[in-house]
């Protein structure tokens, strides 16, 4: 007899159950708690595909890629991803992307409402309203403020722009405006300009009626250093009302009377200082004359008003006995200088009717 202790009955070993789902044919294999997991099932349109050679390989390649096929990818991904790039295809979805973000914050309440400026004077709100790119009831956050402070500071009467998004609803804007310092008038139009030559406004110009008036091609560039120069000098500043530009290379002064005077090119700055101590000592600028021309170092021309010529023929021989030089009608009379300048020296004798005419004649040797 077997004993009933310790005996054991026969395992007999069971088939592994089939997967529910899996097809006769599929590829199989056992995980590691022994359950059966499908590696991938087959249809007719895959066999027929995996069938050809090149596309087996390819699939091996990419299941199993070797570090030349790595490089291969990448250098494919990294010229796909330049040809965006260079394509503008990046920028465009960023931007509609932006633009999308933007409409729903537009209609979360972030929309401009208002518009607010400060420092602005002079600025006509039309260009400012442009210049800022942006419309009422917009996404305030469409609105990009330094490009937008960029196109503000490119107009000219603006010298500096700061833009900035007050949330919810509103736009800042703090300018510094440019300062006035002459009146322009070029080709018969006239312009506020500030002391480098940048136009501010040509509108509302009789607010600006007390800055200086010049005039010609070329005038605003060069206008601060004329005026300082005469500045300097009250007597002759007071009397100056109009700064003319001749041919963009020198100036001429229009004083209050009418009297024109003409400084040379080249170091105005003493002969504007000359012409007062002359004016000081003969009364010259306020006599009855059309000009004064500077514009030779060693002498000074002045040229008569015609009722002052009349009257100097009237009462004056042909020859004037003092210099032994002819004065005809309508000839310029001369006032030569010595050699020690600045000073100038002028001899002038009046006539019969007390007009002022100028004697030619030069003491010592000339300048």
């Amino acid at each position: 007899m077997r004993p009933l202790t310790g005996s054991k009955k026969p395992v007999r070993k069971r088939a592994p159950a089939k997967k529910r789902g899996a097809k006769p044919g599929s590829k199989t294999r056992v995980s590691k708690k022994g359950g059966p997991m499908v590696i991938h099932q087959r249809n007719w349109f895959s066999r027929f595909f995996m069938s050809f050679r090149p596309v087996r390989q390819m699939v091996e390649a990419i299941r199993h890629p070797t570090p030349m096929a790595m490089v291969a990818m990448a250098l494919i991904v990294l010229a796909a991803g330049y040809g965006l790039v260079r394509g503008g295809h990046v920028e465009a979805m960023a931007d509609g992307v932006t633009n999308e973000v933007n409409a729903a914050l537009g209609f979360a309440g972030f929309r401009v409402d208002e518009v607010t400026v400060q420092g602005r004077q002079y600025t006509d709100p039309e260009a400012l309203i442009a210049a800022l790119g942006i419309n009422q009831g917009d996404p305030i956050f469409a609105l990009d403020t330094q490009q937008a402070r960029l196109r503000l500071e490119g107009i000219e009467s603006i010298q500096q722009a700061t833009v900035r998004r007050m949330l919810p609803d509103r736009v800042h804007i703090d300018l510094v405006e440019r300062t006035p310092f002459a009146i322009w008038q070029n080709g018969g139009k006239l312009t506020v300009i500030d002391r480098d030559g940048h136009r501010i406004t040509d509108r509302n110009l009789q607010a600006f009626a007390g800055l200086p008036f010049i005039v010609g091609e070329g005038a605003p560039t060069h206008a601060s250093a004329i005026f300082d120069s005469v500045k300097s000098e009250p007597a002759l500043y007071a009397r100056v009302r109009a700064y003319v530009r001749v041919g963009d290379r020198r100036w001429n002064l229009r004083l209050d009377n009418g009297v024109d005077i003409k400084l040379p090119e080249v170091g105005f700055e003493k002969t504007v200082q000359e012409i007062v101590t002359l004016d000081e000592k003969y009364r010259i600028l306020t006599r009855d004359i059309e000009s004064v021309d500077l514009r030779l170092p060693d002498e000074i021309t002045v040229r008569l008003t015609p009722e002052a010529m009349a009257r100097r023929d009237a009462g004056l021989d042909s020859n004037d006995s003092r210099n032994g030089k002819s004065l005809k009608k309508g000839a310029l009379k001369k006032l030569q200088i010595d050699s020690t300048r600045p000073s100038r020296r002028a001899a002038l004798e009046r006539n019969r009717d007390g007009s002022a005419v100028a004697a030619l004649g030069q003491q010592g040797n000339k300048a």
